[in-house]
């Protein structure tokens, strides 16, 4: 069984779970914008977007405004076609 990260270790583990946030969050984006992406991925990442309580989550984890991400994900094309 693997101890839990101190010191450095824990500040390391810090930064790797915000650039996880962060990237689950830009794939969402990605899916979003995606044209060649599956129609079900698409309205996955809609309805993640659009402030679901898992995008708080990771919002909280990279550190990022939710506010802000909605709002940009409004302005990119949030809505349906």
């Amino acid at each position: 069984m693997a101890s839990p990260p101190f010191g450095d270790d824990l500040a390391a583990a810090g930064v790797t779970y915000r650039r996880l946030a962060a990237r689950v969050i830009e794939l969402a984006f990605r899916d979003l914008q995606a044209p060649a992406c599956a129609a079900g991925d698409r309205e996955s990442a809609r309805t993640f977007l659009a402030g679901s309580p898992i995008l708080l989550h990771w919002c909280q984890v990279a550190a990022l405004d939710p506010r802000r991400v909605i709002a940009h994900a409004r302005a990119i094309g949030l809505q349906r076609p």
